[in-house]
Parts: structure tokens; sequence; C-alpha cells
């Protein structure tokens, strides 16, 4: 399975009318849109849309853009699916979308060990997916977390800061991770 990601970047004095448009519209896209976020920091004139890719591979149309509205840039791209995106974020309103870049010598091993830490750390909070590149940088990887607010994050981050299992592995990935990133996003789709 692979999903295309779009990430608009929009003028910030047509943003507001710009995301309006786009809650009115995403309702009523077909099945294969599967999420619609945007930054709780950073850049905040951004939209992100996920859609899934169909069976024969055709990518999904991009969002439209309201007439008169200034697209400073459109970022689309396609990712291969670890750990699909869920039907339904529940009561999640704020999720947390962290990015690795990893030393392309350590790529097999830290797939191995995300991939098997997984049921630990969803114990703690909901995982919205694990996505992989399909085209573009290499050894990179993104994992989607859900949370009710910022409290509930805090309060997740200090918990597993306790526990024995994810401190291990925590030790393990460090020395293979060349960048990180992490973005906190707030779905803009109906749950």
């Amino acid at each position: 399975m692979q999903y295309q990601l779009t990430t608009d970047t929009i003028a910030p004095a047509d943003f507001e009318s710009y995301v309006a448009q786009q809650r009115g519209a995403l309702p009523g896209l077909p099945a294969h849109c599967c999420a619609a976020w945007l930054p709780k920091f950073g850049t905040p004139n951004q939209m992100t849309l996920v859609q899934q890719v169909g069976r024969e591979g055709e990518l999904p149309e991009p969002p439209t853009t309201p007439l008169g509205t200034r697209l400073h840039a459109r970022v689309r791209e396609l990712v291969d699916v670890i750990r699909p995106f869920p039907a339904s974020l529940g009561d999640r309103s704020l999720c947390e979308l962290r990015t690795y870049r990893i030393a392309p010598e350590h790529w097999d091993g830290f797939i191995a060990l995300k991939t098997g830490i997984l049921p630990l750390r969803e114990s703690y909070s909901p995982s919205f997916g694990v996505f992989v590149p399909a085209t573009g940088v290499a050894c990179r990887i993104m994992h989607l977390w859900g949370y009710a607010s910022l409290e509930e994050r805090d309060a997740v981050r200090g918990r597993l800061k306790s526990d024995a299992g994810w401190g291990a592995y925590i030790s393990q990935i460090l020395p293979m991770i060349a960048e990180m990133q992490s973005i906190l996003i707030m779905p803009i789709l109906p749950a």
C-alpha cells in the first residue's frame, strides 16, 4: 500500500480562506482521502493531505486551490506503508509526526528495532502510521502518533522515560539516527 502526501504552503493572507475551503471540500472527497492536518506550531500556513494511491498505481488528484489563492509551494511525496493509517483518529485532536533520517549502514537494524518496539510503544498511545519514502530521500522513516492534548503527550513521554524496555530501545537507536524532526499537527478531517 502507498500514500501520496501533499503539503501546500499558502500565502499567509490567503490561508484562512484556503483552510475554510478545504474543510468544506474534504468530507466529500473519495474514500482514498485518509487525513488532512495543519501544523500546531512551526510554519503556520501549511496543510498536508494524505491520500491512498489507487490499486493500479494511479496518483490521486491534489487538493483544489480557491481562485485567487497564492500557493507558495506544493510538495508531493509518495510513501510506502509499514503501518497503515487508521480508519478513524477517534478523540485524537493532536498528532506528532516524527521523521528520522537514518545512517544508511543502520537502516535494516533501525527498521527491525522500530517495528519490534511498536507493541510496547502503542500501549502508551496509538500509532497512526509508519511510512518510508517510495521515491526521493532514502533512509528516512515517518511515524505518526496520536494524542488527545499536549498534556497527554507530556504524560505519555514521562511514563515512557520510566519504562526499562523503552530505555533500552532508545539507547540502541540513538547512534543510528543522523537527524530527527518532530512536528505537532492538528487533524482537520472529522473523526
